[in-house]
């Protein structure tokens, strides 16, 4: 793979780097196998973001916006507390395999880059509240509220992978089921055998859960169940889980204006700097050597896969 912006290579990392973010956003949004058809697109989106960002450091080097290591070496201390000290930190760096002096490199470019769009945007005007209120009326589809559930499960996580404690798992969940289903409170079973902090503390009552909030498989079973159902088993990434809808509301009625008028205002100011920050990359192309042989590896998609991004 040739990717070179201004005769400087770009590293098969960085497109990596790019290509996860994608995933991790899309995967919010769409299933696993339709990701994969999408590879070559996001890949695709993901060179063109790498090369953007190149564009933006280099013109934030040409404007002489510097970022003294101190901040970077305070960064790394942050970093560190929040891992929970220097041997986790380490192991940490280790995984993704980078060094200390390659995270700080990492942290002064993103700082450059930063000051950069700030330098870019400043001069952006606020929304007005006209513009807010026209836009919230151009586009009532966005403010409508969704569907909503209540719901209580039981959880338990498997002692291993293995599929023999799985299945110890998922029988034991349904004798729970067959026993909810006879009658025995859901709630008494939660508090009794849930694995979730929610079963001890509210018989495994997880409240109101808005649609497209919670973990994907969870979420699918959940809205397709009728109020007063018991699933079958369910796997998450966080174990199995049996799932009783206690109530539902269809949603569709139009958010008001007021409760949703900051939300429009911060959508607003996103993408006007969206757009301003493509217009100077757009320009900056112009200018720029660009060498892109279009060829897609096949290694990065395979290191990109759904399943394998952190």
């Amino acid at each position: 793979m040739t990717l070179r912006v201004n005769g400087e290579p770009i590293a098969d990392a960085v497109v990596l780097t790019e290509l996860q973010r994608l995933i991790r956003f899309y995967s919010e949004h769409l299933p696993k196998a339709e990701i994969g058809r999408q590879m070559p697109m996001l890949l695709k989106k993901a060179r063109e973001q790498a090369i953007g960002a190149k564009l933006l450091l280099d013109e934030a080097r040409r404007r002489g916006i510097q970022v003294a290591p101190e901040e970077a070496d305070k960064r790394v201390r942050q970093m560190t507390e929040e891992a929970g000290g220097d041997d986790r930190f380490a192991a940490l760096l280790e995984k993704q395999k980078v060094t200390v002096d390659q995270l700080r490199v990492g942290i002064i470019q993103g700082r450059q880059i930063d000051r950069l769009v700030a330098e870019i945007t400043r001069h952006l005007p606020e929304p007005e509240e006209d513009e807010l209120r026209e836009w919230y009326e151009g586009h009532p589809e966005e403010f409508r509220s969704p569907p909503r559930a209540q719901a209580r499960h039981i959880l338990l996580k498997p002692a291993t992978a293995a599929s023999g404690d799985r299945d110890a798992a998922e029988s034991r969940l349904l004798e729970l089921r067959a026993q909810a289903l006879a009658g025995a409170e859901f709630g008494d079973l939660a508090a009794a055998f849930s694995e979730c902090p929610s079963g001890k503390s509210t018989g495994g009552s997880l409240g109101w859960i808005t649609q497209g909030i919670t973990l994907p498989e969870f979420d699918e079973v959940l809205f397709e169940m009728k109020a007063g159902e018991i699933s079958g088993v369910v796997q998450t990434p966080l174990g199995l889980h049996i799932v009783q809808k206690t109530a539902e509301e269809a949603g569709g009625e139009t958010v008001a204006f007021e409760e949703i008028k900051g939300q429009i205002r911060d959508l607003m100011i996103h993408t006007r700097r969206g757009e301003a920050l493509a217009g100077v990359v757009e320009q900056l192309k112009k200018r720029a050597v660009i060498e892109d042989d279009g060829e897609f590896d096949q290694r990065l998609t395979d290191l990109a896969e759904p399943g394998s991004v952190p």
